[in-house]
């Protein structure tokens, strides 16, 4: 087991437990130093009740932090079930970052504030592990010159495989601090002007007739003289497609394997060390709970669900309600499960594992105005991706397996988060999809450069952070109410012979999820255990260690029965508990009465 170096901080002079209560949260996007001085200003100002580590340090030489916060309570903390929360795995998503650390700074300012409040209560009753900035190398790409969004972590990868790293990466060619895209003029293209919105563009429908006349680009040059333009850029690996789950072997930006990266590994380890996380909640790029999958596609044996198993369909279903509710998000982008470390932890832990992207542009098309079979999910999967992901020569580009897959093909680029008359994306003020410029290029001559502004469709405004955190701990206090809660009751106690005892208690379920939901029967997880406290030759029937599959939640009951062997007022202990959930204890006298309440 991988034993992280944790350091405690002890709350200083003049620093009161109190001291989170009414401190605002950052309400900016921090470069990576700032990011760190934050997560060390959190610990020290959170008294004993925070820690931190270093989960990993990435192949930029930056440091991925890791919190474990938890009050003192009655179970200790390594016997508590946890809570992850895992952001900043999707760089070109740089709020998740900044959402996951001020989550935990706004439960535990809560927890100060109402010492009986749900935050208190749950710092008290679970640990609550926090990894913010799973790619800080990716992530400080939105700081830097010229802006460029990237999911690509600081790995040096030889792209083109002609012997040389990131010597041909795109160019600001025009000089305005943004790589932008290059629409180039030719017949048969795939892309058309949107007759609508001038500065957006649109795949062409060849059924409606439209005819498509450009190509799209990344802004670049060749820089290397090889006939390719942008082929081999800075980075890297792509860590939310470097998990196992359906990996995409051999494409770009998957990696050279499996959780080939630091960060990705630490964070695989991470989870397998500990068996108690009983939900992952993950802010990035994908979602699967605002737009809940439906649960059918399998992989090539039939096994794995791609993404739900169809047990758990109705249980996201319910908790996509709420979380709607609580956060009023009813827009977000599709869940893409290849190689994604949500689909993973689901399908390989076998536990809730909500994923988020935690904002989405606001549109300004009324909904009766899209096509009844588009989704909001696809229309703004559409006007994030077809610009940026879906352009010819993106370095972290996907070979198209699936046309299910694509995003919606005839909706034109941002055109759903066009918010207003000046054009004005969120970040900064920088047009959302300026007007198109013209440039001579040096090998294509006459092109155009414009399009969706990187991080316009991913990243609020910074006055936006506080409120979408504040919303997302409300959810966070939510899933620890839905998990499961086990009892023991209704224990009863029969005298059948001389010494011998028929007992018979119910294990039930108050929570409202299931003991084991359907990922985690897939995956043959262990099942909830009940036994007396006996050696074993005491036990004359039943079974030494009873076994429940599942219960379901709300009242989902299992009721069991022994007989062992024992002295008349004798207490007998019986214990439940898995490998997620904490042991809960049970006594009960071995009387002759006919009815032994536990105790």
């Amino acid at each position: 087991m991988v034993r992280h170096n944790w350091t405690r901080k002890v709350a200083i002079a003049g620093i009161s437990a109190g001291c989170l209560v009414g401190q605002s949260l950052a309400g900016e996007y921090r470069n990576d130093t700032r990011f760190r001085d934050a997560v060390t200003a959190f610990v020290a100002n959170s008294g004993q009740s925070a820690q931190a580590s270093v989960l990993a340090k990435t192949a930029g030489g930056r440091e991925a932090p890791l919190l474990q916060v938890a009050t003192p309570g009655d179970t200790p903390i390594e016997a508590r079930r946890a809570i992850l929360l895992v952001g900043g795995i999707d760089s070109d998503c740089p709020a998740t970052a900044e959402t996951a650390l001020d989550v935990i700074t706004e439960l535990v300012s809560q927890a100060h504030a109402e010492a009986d409040g749900p935050a208190a209560r749950l710092l008290h009753d679970y640990v609550i592990y926090v990894v913010p900035r799973l790619n800080p190398d990716g992530i400080e790409r939105f700081f830097e010159k010229p802006q460029q969004s990237s999911r690509l972590n600081g790995r040096a990868v030889d792209d083109d495989r002609d012997g040389l790293v990131n010597e041909d990466g795109p160019d600001d060619l025009d000089g305005d601090g943004v790589i932008s895209v290059m629409r180039v003029a030719e017949p048969g293209g795939e892309w058309m002007i949107d007759p609508e919105h001038p500065n957006l563009m649109r795949r062409a429908d060849a059924s409606k007739g439209e005819v498509g006349v450009y190509r799209i680009l990344l802004e670049g040059r060749d820089d290397d003289n090889d006939g390719h333009m942008n082929e081999d850029g800075a980075g890297g690996v792509d860590p939310d497609r470097n998990w196992p789950h359906f990996y995409e072997s051999g494409e770009i930006g998957v990696g050279a394997h499996q959780v080939s990266e630091p960060e990705t590994l630490a964070l695989a380890r991470f989870v397998v060390d500990h068996p108690r996380i009983a939900a992952i909640i993950v802010y990035g790029r994908n979602d699967n709970i605002v737009s809940p999958p439906k649960g059918e596609q399998r992989d090539a044996a039939g096994v794995a669900y791609r993404d739900l198993h169809p047990d758990d369909v109705k249980l996201y279903a319910h908790i996509s309600e709420k979380y709607q509710e609580l956060t009023g998000l009813k827009r977000s982008s599709k869940g893409d499960p290849r190689g994604a470390f949500y689909a993973w932890a689901y399908a390989q832990r076998g536990i809730p594992v909500l994923a988020t992207s935690v904002w989405a542009p606001e549109a300004d098309k009324p909904d009766d105005a899209k096509p009844a079979d588009t989704s909001d999910a696809d229309v703004a999967e559409g006007a994030a991706d077809d610009d940026e992901a879906q352009v010819e020569n993106k370095p972290e580009r996907r070979k198209k397996k699936d046309k299910s897959d694509d995003p919606e093909e005839t909706d034109p680029v941002g055109l759903r988060v066009i918010s207003n008359a000046d054009n004005q994306a969120a970040h900064g003020g920088a047009p959302l999809a300026g007007e198109w410029r013209p440039f001579d290029h040096p090998t294509l001559g006459r092109v155009e450069l414009g399009g969706v502004a990187p991080f316009a469709t991913t990243a609020p405004a910074p006055e936006e952070l506080d409120a979408i955190a504040k919303r997302e701990a409300t959810f966070v206090l939510d899933i620890a109410d839905r998990l499961p809660r086990l009892s023991l009751r209704d224990a009863t106690c029969k005298a059948i012979g001389p010494g011998v005892w028929e007992i018979e208690l119910t294990l039930v379920n108050d929570g409202y999820l299931p003991t084991r939901i359907g990922a985690a029967r897939l995956a043959e997880c262990p099942p909830t255990i009940v036994r007396p406290d006996l050696p074993p030759e005491r036990v004359l029937g039943g079974k030494r260690l009873e076994r429940v599959p599942v219960l379901a939640g709300s009242g989902g009951a299992a009721k069991l029965r022994w007989l062992i062997s024992g002295a008349d007022g004798e207490t007998v202990t019986f214990i439940a508990g898995s490998v997620i959930d904490p042991e809960i204890r049970v006594e009960v006298k071995l009387a002759a009465a006919d009815k032994e309440k536990a105790q």
